[in-house]
């Protein structure tokens, strides 16, 4: 698997939102003009091994592989935005490395359900946007 370091993305537009997605790496497809792209995590929390029953460890580490499944869908249409500039997008080429876990969590069985996941929360975004107001406290200066 050849890796090269990933250019500077641009953030991509998703359904009206904004959104910067960040890969530590990019993913070449042994020469088929493929492409994919990879996220080193080493995130602590949720630590799988924290839990002290072993239900509690099992539900963290599931929390983890959940989170990295949308995490490789993302980096999916970060690689499509690109319109080919880097090569053919290829979603088993997209992967998180979670450290933590020990393990290379890749698409989902059900990776075109979390595509429309993110864009359909996208477009709820879009919708509340204008209705979310910031504290003041946040605008004074400390």
């Amino acid at each position: 698997m050849a890796l090269s370091a990933p250019p500077n993305f641009e953030a991509i537009e998703i359904e009206g939102v904004m959104v910067s997605i960040r890969p530590d790496f990019i993913v070449g497809g042994g020469g088929k003009n493929r492409v994919g792209a990879g996220i080193v995590r080493v995130a602590k929390a949720p630590d799988p091994a924290g839990g002290k029953m072993p239900e509690t460890r099992t539900r963290r580490g599931e929390i983890r592989r959940e989170m990295a499944r949308y995490i490789v869908a993302m980096q999916q249409l970060l690689l499509e935005a690109q319109k080919g500039a880097l090569g053919i997008p290829d979603r088993d080429l997209c992967f998180v490395a979670d450290v933590r876990l020990g393990e290379r969590i890749g698409p989902a069985p059900d990776h075109a359900i979390r595509l429309r996941d993110i864009r359909s929360a996208c477009r709820q975004i879009v919708g509340l946007w204008e209705a979310v107001q910031p504290k003041p406290a946040l605008f004074k200066k400390p």
